[in-house]
């Protein structure tokens, strides 16, 4: 066989076994695989389906820049700029957004974190054209921080068109305890439901839990929050998903009315107070032991997508040092487990969301857009 011959056989027998170790990866991980859509975002730390576009994103960076992405071709739109709001000094920025559409109007919700370390939750109306600045934001929600420790927050908007807020606890490791998490007159460390109200501020729906109790803030939904990475609602069946990072655990909680998640009485199901009550609190759907400190989940979707369909109707996060991706399903009710199905490449993974089609989309801590198919 001439010396050509053998060295595209070769060839050929290389590739093949290649394409073996990939395809056998991907059953491994469920067939998860990722399609890169861009290479050009500064931090981004919140995916969510634009609301009135299939096939755009929208991405939040730290610093305080949203941006509309196609995710059929990679382009981006700058809408809000709130920078100067944030500023340099702000322990940890941009955190999370929530849109809908209502009517004529697209509303576009941002929470963040002051110079002076407060939490706001703002609200912009979206419009096309030049991007919004903060002379275009009307304050919903201002909650004052104790220490800029666990200022995990995040948020979604409702079924009921209600918006649920998760607030950090505002505490540390090296501060001594103030248990704000399970103090009834503290919006830290709590669920929130509000109903924005214009031009500003909000009003409490007359069903949330405690309205009437006086030794509690009406505002309240659920409580017992270390630092509440994600807010997610199904909104097929309207589940409120929530992502916990307690000290050394993990948590997917599924979010209930009225109840009480646990900290800082209880790190996942493990007790670290005094005493802990019998019957108390509501444990986890699933708890994860922490690789490092910094260690969190983002994600919570509930994925209604086409195009894994071996994930159909669980819950999909990520785990932010490692990069990897987890499927948790209910097995039987009431019982849930929980897989790995796909990793992140060569990076951690800072945002998980899904477009209006409810197909999922990664973003890395170094600027990358990945859907996942």
């Amino acid at each position: 066989m001439p010396p050509f011959r053998w060295i595209a056989l070769f060839v050929g027998l290389v590739t093949a076994m290649l394409l073996c170790l990939e395809s056998h990866a991907a059953d491994d991980s469920g067939g998860v695989a990722l399609r890169e859509i861009s290479d050009d975002f500064d931090t981004p730390v919140s995916l969510v389906a634009h609301p009135t576009k299939s096939e755009r994103i929208l991405v939040a960076e730290r610093s305080g820049i949203v941006l509309s992405l196609d995710t059929t071709n990679g382009k981006t739109e700058e809408l809000v700029d709130i920078e100067d709001l944030i500023g340099s000094s702000s322990p940890r920025g941009l955190l999370g957004i929530a849109a809908r559409a209502t009517g004529t109007e697209t509303l576009l919700f941002v929470a963040y974190v002051d110079p002076q370390g407060d939490l706001v939750v703002g609200r912009f109306v979206i419009s096309t054209g030049k991007p919004l600045n903060e002379d275009s934001m009307t304050v919903v929600i201002k909650i004052a921080r104790m220490a800029p420790n666990t200022l995990g927050s995040n948020l979604d908007i409702g079924p009921d068109g209600s918006l649920y807020i998760g607030t950090g606890d505002g505490e540390g490791p090296a501060l001594p305890r103030s248990h704000t998490a399970q103090t009834p007159k503290s919006l830290l460390g709590k669920m929130i439901r509000i109903s924005p109200k214009t031009p500003t501020g909000y009003t409490i729906p007359i069903d949330n839990p405690f309205v009437g109790q006086t030794t509690y803030h009406p505002e309240i939904w659920a409580l017992g929050f270390r630092s509440p990475e994600a807010v997610r609602f199904d909104s097929t069946i309207g589940r409120l998903v929530v992502l916990d990072s307690n000290e050394t655990n993990n948590e997917v909680n599924i979010v209930e009315r009225g109840k009480n998640y646990g900290w800082d009485s209880l790190d996942g199901v493990t007790c670290i107070a005094k005493d802990c009550p019998a019957n108390g609190f509501s444990a986890p759907t699933v708890t994860i032991k922490k690789t490092t400190a910094e260690s969190r989940l983002v994600g919570g979707i509930t994925y209604r997508g086409a195009r894994i369909p071996q994930i159909k109707g669980h819950i999909m996060f990520a785990e932010t040092t490692t990069g990897t991706m987890y499927a948790a399903r209910e097995v039987p009710e009431g019982s849930w487990d929980y897989r790995e199905v796909g990793k992140a490449p060569k990076s951690a993974i800072s945002a998980l969301g899904a477009d209006q089609n409810g197909e999922l989309f990664i973003a890395t801590s170094i600027g990358r857009i990945f859907a996942l198919q």
